[in-house]
């Protein structure tokens, strides 16, 4: 069961979250935030989808489901569905996600940042079928993502650090040198 939330959330009030969360990455095409939101939110009890929301209308569903699953494979998508954006910009995607999900989701609000989203969207890329990678796996690919966007690269402990928050947040669970990712999470009405 999901946790409980305030569910008269106005589709204004989620686009601000992922607009302040562009906003403090640094920018970007400002059609993002409509896509995070269509492909990241499903609400469940309510007739309709986030992308059919009027601004400033209330909506109460019973639930609502914050997908990775849903968000991941839409990226390219999302990408090559703005003229001026690029490859550089899948990462603030998944920064606009997390922090919907931090905000959202999590028990307490979580700082997130830019190394949170490089490692998120390496967990993501390089997962197995069962939806685990290794840690150390997890920090090379890591790596390997923040240098295909000219990102310097994570020491272990700052890698550590994201894992660690990522975990807190809800979005992976840690087991014995094994990182297993969540697709979504369900957050109930009240």
């Amino acid at each position: 069961m999901g946790r409980e939330i305030d569910t008269t959330l106005t589709l204004t009030d989620i686009e601000d979250i992922a607009r302040v969360a562009m906003q403090d990455a640094g920018g970007g095409p400002s059609r993002f935030v409509g896509s995070v939101v269509s492909n990241f939110i499903e609400l469940r009890g309510c007739s309709t989808p986030p992308a059919t929301w009027q601004a400033g209308a209330r909506h109460k569903p019973d639930r609502i489901l914050l997908s990775w699953r849903r968000l991941m494979p839409a990226l390219p998508d999302i990408v090559l569905d703005s003229a001026e954006a690029n490859s550089a910009h899948v990462p603030l995607i998944v920064f606009m996600a997390l922090a919907i999900w931090s905000r959202l989701a999590s028990r307490a609000a979580e700082g997130v940042g830019v190394d949170d989203a490089t490692t998120m969207l390496a967990l993501w890329r390089y997962r197995n079928a069962s939806d685990e990678i290794s840690e150390t796996d997890g920090f090379a690919r890591t790596n390997a993502v923040r240098a295909e966007i000219r990102l310097p690269a994570l020491t272990r402990p700052d890698y550590a650090q994201a894992v660690d928050r990522l975990a807190r947040l809800g979005c992976l669970n840690l087991s014995t040198g094994m990182i297993q990712l969540r697709d979504s999470t369900a957050l109930a009405g009240e």
